[in-house]
């Protein structure tokens, strides 16, 4: 039995936003009850952005932090986060810079309804499967392997990983009610997204990648 004992790699991709990514930082780092790092991947955001990056990591309010010269958008920038991670990190968790923690034990309640695999607030059930979003979604370490899938380098990278991770056997969990625990502002990054490329996309073919499997959906986060 492993009795290693849990350490969490936060991974942020951060573009712009710096209003929000200020409020993310205060409160991730507010968090109690589990070990974690904090490792910022930045996809060239304006210069005020970048400058305050830097101070954050100056004066040690982040782990690890790389400022690329270009938009690697998503997918590409979280596969460069997670190669960052600590070696022993045990989980890594994706997490947008427009999310914001409401209570210090987030990520410990998050952990508390981990059961291997993947664990993402919010249930999906528009599109082509059921599915968790991913805006703040926790897999463990083990299981990431090559990670996300970089032809889709927005939308779709995070589900066909969760397919992937069902395929082979790990539990992936959607938490339906979260309001209480973390706020998701949405779409604050700009729109440069829209320039990001995609492989097929097609309802057909993202409900194949499942093969039948289904997510485990979670009505709530547990009290820990």
């Amino acid at each position: 039995m492993d009795n290693t004992p849990p350490k969490v790699a936060v991974v942020v991709v951060s573009y712009n936003a710096l209003d929000y990514a200020r409020k993310m930082l205060a409160s991730v780092r507010a968090t109690r009850g589990v070990d974690y790092e904090i490792v910022v991947v930045d996809n060239n955001s304006t210069r005020a952005t970048k400058l305050w990056w830097t101070l954050q990591r100056f004066r040690g309010r982040i782990n690890r932090l790389a400022l690329l010269d270009r938009n690697t958008f998503f997918a590409e920038g979280c596969n460069i986060g997670v190669s960052m991670a600590p070696r022993d990190a045990t989980h890594i968790l994706l997490l947008n810079t427009d999310c914001e923690a409401l209570s210090p034990d987030w990520l410990a309640r998050l952990m508390a309804a981990h059961a291997g695999g993947a664990t993402g607030l919010r249930y999906i059930t528009s599109g082509p499967w059921p599915r968790a979003d991913g805006f703040c979604l926790l897999v463990d370490r083990d299981a990431w392997e090559d990670g996300l899938d970089e032809s889709f380098q927005w939308w779709w990278s995070v589900t066909a990983l969760e397919a992937r991770l069902l395929r082979q056997g790990h539990r992936v969990a959607a938490v339906r009610d979260y309001e209480d625990v973390l706020v998701h502002h949405g779409g604050k990054s700009g729109k440069a997204f829209k320039k990001a490329r995609s492989g097929d996309a097609s309802r057909e073919t993202v409900a194949g990648w499942f093969e039948g499997h289904h997510v485990t959906v979670i009505d709530s986060l547990p009290k820990v």
